[in-house]
C-alpha cells in the first residue's frame, strides 16, 4: 500500500519542522494533493544549505527524484546521490533533532518523494502499511537486507 496523502502530511511537517519551517502543514489540513505537497517540501530544501558553498538539499534531491518518475532509479544509480542526500539532511536537521529521530526524518523524507528505488526497497502493493513500509526503509538506510 502507498502510503496516503493523510500520512504523506504528516510526513512533509515533520521533514519542515525539522528544516526550520514552523508553518508546516498538519495532518487534517488539505495540503492540495501529494504533487502540491512535494512541491512546498521541494521548495523549502531549495534554500536549505547546510554547507556554505554546498549543494542545497533540494540540489541533491532533485535529480532523484526525476529519475524516479522515469523509473531509472535503482540500487546501483542511487547509493551515492542518497548518501550524500543523508549527510547535508543530517547536518541540516541537527539543530533541531535528537539523533535517534533524524533517521525516521530521513526514511519520511525518502517515502515522501518516492526515492525507495534507490535503496531497493519495492513500494506499492508490496507493502502492507505505511509504518510496514517506513520500517522497510529505515531498515535499508541502515544498511539492512
Amino acid at each position: 500500500m502507498i502510503p496516503q496523502l493523510n500520512e504523506l502530511a504528516v510526513y512533509a511537517g515533520d521533514v519542515l519542522r525539522a528544516l526550520g519551517d514552523a508553518s508546516a502543514p498538519s495532518p487534517g489540513s488539505d495540503a492540495g494533493g501529494t504533487e502540491r505537497l512535494r512541491a512546498r517540501v521541494l521548495a523549502h530544501m531549495d534554500a536549505v544549505r547546510p554547507m556554505a558553498g554546498g549543494p542545497s538539499l533540494g540540489e541533491v534531491l532533485r535529480p532523484m527524484v526525476e529519475a524516479a518518475r522515469r523509473d531509472r532509479l535503482d540500487l546501483a544509480r542511487g547509493r551515492r546521490p542518497m548518501a550524500e542526500l543523508e549527510a547535508l539532511f543530517e547536518q541540516a536537521a541537527f539543530r533541531r533533532t535528537k539523533r535517534a529521530e533524524r533517521g525516521r526524518l530521513f526514511a519520511e523524507l525518502v517515502v515522501l518523494f518516492g526515492i525507495e528505488g534507490a535503496l531497493g526497497v519495492e513500494g506499492g502493493a508490496a507493502m502492507t502499511d505505511a509504518e510496514g513500509h517506513l520500517r522497510a526503509v529505515r531498515r535499508r538506510l541502515r544498511g539492512k537486507p
